[in-house]
């Protein structure tokens, strides 16, 4: 099922893998007039990696809430497991070592160039990189949320995952406030009328230890539900809603 999707979009992808080639070649050029490309090649491939993520995600999906296209893909001679992970695998780990690969080859390439005419060496693209690496897990998990809106709209899928996320979020914030009011009544005026919060906010958390609890529990969760459990989530949520489509 990879190997189908690359072929079909053989040619999109080799355009791609050209235009990220020549954005290198540019990063390249300008550590020659500033040094420093190591850290300029990691900002630029943080940015890339969800340029990347995007547009893929959008080109390999495009077909699939058409009444052709669709069709044809959801009848192929393949378990619908096979299907959703199948592309599953291609948007969140193939198309990062990719961008990593082409990365790490382009600067290595140009940078040993430029050190066999200059006699100095640039820094190369190291996919290692503690903070390259986080950004690939980040991506991992953020682009697992495009992933399901690509599955479930069938229409305009950034925008209205976006606009969904939103939407969940302000609740999310929403219920947060009403437990606090009810929790923590006699502090909630002066948490939600604060005059300087610089200083209100510390107050708050330093001058109570139920109030510290209570934001020491709810940063453990936002990090247990966005490293663990918000990917498996999309995925599960995902699978079902494209077996549906299958039937």
């Amino acid at each position: 099922m990879i190997r189908n999707d690359l072929f079909l979009n053989r040619s999109y992808f080799v355009i791609f893998s050209g235009v990220i080639a020549v954005i290198i070649l540019l990063l390249s050029i300008l550590e020659i007039i500033k040094p420093g490309a190591d850290i300029v090649y990691r900002a630029n491939y943080r940015i890339l990696l969800y340029v990347a993520g995007i547009l893929i995600g959008g080109k390999i999906f495009k077909g699939l809430h058409n009444e052709v296209q669709g069709s044809a893909w959801l009848t192929l001679p393949a378990a619908i497991t096979e299907k959703f992970v199948s592309r599953l695998i291609l948007l969140e780990v193939l198309v990062p070592l990719w961008l990593m690969a082409l990365f790490f080859l382009m600067s290595l390439c140009l940078g040993l160039g430029y050190g066999l005419f200059a006699g100095s060496f640039q820094d190369f693209f190291n996919p290692f990189n503690r903070d390259i690496l986080m950004t690939t897990l980040r991506y991992f998990i953020l682009i697992s949320v495009y992933h399901l809106g690509l599955i479930y709209f069938k229409k305009d899928a950034l925008g209205r995952t976006f606009l969904s996320l939103f939407i969940y979020q302000l609740l999310l914030f929403v219920v947060a406030i009403a437990g606090f009011r009810i929790f923590f009544g006699e502090l909630f005026s002066d948490f939600l009328f604060m005059a300087d919060p610089l200083r209100t906010i510390p107050e708050l958390l330093n001058g109570n230890g139920q109030v510290e609890q209570l934001w020491s529990i709810t940063k453990w969760a936002i990090h247990i539900a966005f490293w663990y459990l918000l990917a498996p989530l999309c995925w599960v949520t995902g699978y079902f809603r494209l077996k549906e489509k299958e039937v």
